[in-house]
């Protein structure tokens, strides 16, 4: 019961370690029951055995195909068009923005960051390409050559009001949240944004910076006012349902926000995630398992969907599955002790003790006067003798 527990009290640690960005997850410490073994466990451990097909994920999967088959048809016509534009017009920034663009609206950044650039090189005053070039740069992870180019782009023109917004994102990350709230109060002035766009990303964004400053009540009606604008965008659902289940903990109440989420968008991966997590909760595994399931057919990178499948799995004793997911997560993000401490934890219920050792080695490398490298060296404490 002791080991239960403090699996349990894991998944939060680790969910603080990677719910980042502006999904509202960072901060986590919901009352949450231990899934443990359940009714359940036996039909999902025989699943698991005979590698049988759940009818559900499966149709899901068929829908999610077609899906893709019909996007990457109308991808292709489009990026066809976009590259004859180009090779009649081989010097002109316009042409290589525009395709930079498509391949941005379509989350392909490196592509999108050498035509910015392209366009850059052709006009250097190009505004429009900095910013995006900026924003591709900080969706990919480098947020000082994002900064770099959201500050040429408001030098060229200091009204630009995308770059003030995309901007206080960047010192969110950095954690400088008086700037970004400053960056988010100069964008009022400027203009040259759709009203609805302008309104939807104001307080989507300072509803971020709201929830680090654990200010969660101003965060959800932050949100609330932001999902009036933009009535197609799932992300201030997403947003409500993680603070919902993991700072109010108010069950129904995030159930409800990630149905609209999935309303909006019935492919969404954090949504899916965000469900996965929801049922975990409510002490459904099965349940839990095909969402975290349907996130991860969605986007194979979803790293909290690995995560916490596998923390699901291992309380649910299917251990060498779990070790799959861990192994995957850690793919994505090598630095949670927790993530190390879980995966030896399961290496060591099957006997793996080498393996189980080095993993709580490297928890504790990660966290050495934190609760889990605390309890990483207890668990090496009980293994001497085990080989």
């Amino acid at each position: 019961m002791r080991k239960l527990k403090l699996l349990f009290a894991c998944l939060f640690i680790a969910l603080f370690l990677f719910f980042c960005s502006c999904d509202f997850s960072r901060r986590i410490k919901p009352a949450m029951k231990p899934i443990g073994k359940t009714d359940k466990s036996p039909r999902i451990m025989e699943n698991y055995r005979d590698n049988k097909k759940n009818d559900n994920l499966e149709v899901f999967r068929r829908k999610l195909i077609e899906k893709r088959k019909r996007d990457s048809r109308k991808f292709n016509k489009k990026l066809k068009n976009l590259d004859k534009e180009i090779e009649k017009t081989p010097k002109n920034a316009s042409s290589y923005y525009k395709r930079g663009k498509f391949y941005y609206d379509n989350k392909k950044y490196e592509p999108a960051i050498k035509d910015f650039s392209r366009a850059i090189h052709l006009n250097p005053q190009y505004v429009d390409a900095y910013h995006y070039r900026g924003t591709s740069y900080l969706k990919s992870g480098s947020i000082h050559k994002a900064l770099k180019n959201l500050n040429k782009a408001l030098e060229i023109d200091p009204k630009y009001s995308k770059s003030y917004h995309t901007r206080n994102v960047c010192y969110y990350e950095l954690k400088k949240f008086n700037k970004a709230l400053n960056d988010l109060e100069r964008s009022k002035n400027c203009g040259r944004i759709k009203e609805k766009d302008f309104y939807f990303y104001y307080y989507t964004s300072r509803a971020c910076i709201f929830y680090r400053q654990k200010e969660y009540r101003k965060a959800i009606e932050d949100n609330l006012r932001g999902s009036k604008f933009k009535k197609d965008d799932p992300r201030p659902y997403t947003n409500l349902a993680g603070i919902y289940l993991l700072n109010i903990r108010n069950n129904s109440k995030a159930r409800e926000c990630l149905d609209l989420a999935l309303k909006r968008d019935p492919f969404n991966a954090t949504a899916y995630s965000l469900y996965g997590l929801y049922y975990a909760i409510v002490s459904d595994p099965e349940k839990a398992i095909l969402n975290f399931d349907k996130a991860i057919l969605i986007d194979p990178d979803e790293r909290r969907a690995h995560r916490n499948k596998g923390d699901v799995l291992l309380k649910i004793g299917i251990t060498k599955k779990a070790i799959e997911c861990f192994n995957k997560y850690m793919e994505l993000e090598k630095s949670d002790p927790v993530a190390y401490y879980l995966r030896g934890f399961a290496y060591k219920k099957e006997n793996d003790f080498d393996s189980a050792r080095k993993d709580f080695m490297m928890s504790i490398k990660f966290d050495p006067d934190g609760k889990v490298g605390k309890e990483s060296k207890k668990e090496l404490e009980k293994m001497r003798g085990n080989k």
